[in-house]
């Protein structure tokens, strides 16, 4: 390996070999799967202590960024295998965000996808979506996996966008949309929970149908469900 670190500076040192490493692989200097030199190496080229090094490499671990293993080396993760951003979710809960802003960023999100769903998804993407439309189909409000499958199926209409970003974002803050999602499904009547059924299996008709408009506009209805919006707005 040709690539050089440069010794770090000595104030908030772990904080520095982090947006160094950062820094190289946003500059194409280090590769997605590519090894690092072992932890003896660099601390002699970075010019840190081992404890100050491995601070950096729990907190790199820890975003996803790398991965460190016991006598193989320290390895530099490819997004692609990440459902989503662990630490964002975490942040979100610390910070109890505001549950209007959380389902403004949904909807902002979720209208998107259905459209490009409805434009770009795969064939293998679109009978992923057919099995878990029929699974949500045949479950009952009060079944305990109603809940999950409801989030797998607005997180394939997520993968069918093509857009990764959406999808991990989406997935990242998912944990926060069920809860949300139950205070409001908890409580429907007979006649809302129908249309709920109605609104995942006409949203589903109309991606699998590629229509783009259409799928943008159901997503948008589903959205403005009326006990949603009186939960998160009212």
């Amino acid at each position: 390996m040709n690539m050089r670190l440069e010794p770090v500076a000595n104030q908030k040192m772990y904080y520095s070999i982090i947006t160094a490493i950062v820094g190289m692989i946003k500059d194409g200097k280090l590769q997605y799967g590519q090894k690092l030199y072992k932890e003896s190496e660099l601390v002699d080229m970075l010019q840190v202590s081992r404890p100050t090094l491995r601070e950096a490499l729990r907190v790199l671990e820890f975003l996803g960024i790398v991965t460190t293993r016991p006598r193989k080396g320290i390895v530099i993760n490819d997004p692609v295998h990440s459902n989503g951003y662990g630490p964002l979710e975490m942040i979100l809960t610390f910070e109890k965000t505001d549950r209007h802003d959380l389902f403004e960023l949904r909807r902002a999100i979720e209208i998107e996808n259905a459209g490009n769903a409805a434009s770009r998804a795969s064939a293998q993407e679109l009978e992923v979506l057919e099995k878990i439309d029929r699974e949500l189909e045949s479950v009952s409000f009060d079944d305990e996996s109603f809940e999950e499958l409801h989030s797998r199926f607005h997180l394939q209409i997520a993968r069918c966008s093509g857009n990764a970003l959406n999808y991990r974002l989406l997935n990242s803050v998912m944990l926060l949309i069920d809860q949300q999602v139950h205070m409001v499904y908890d409580n429907l009547s007979p006649e809302e929970r129908m249309d709920v059924r109605k609104s995942h299996r006409n949203m589903y008709q109309a991606i699998i149908s590629g229509q783009r408009e259409e799928a943008e506009k159901l997503m948008r209805l589903h959205m403005n469900f009326p006990p949603m919006l009186k939960l998160m707005l009212g």
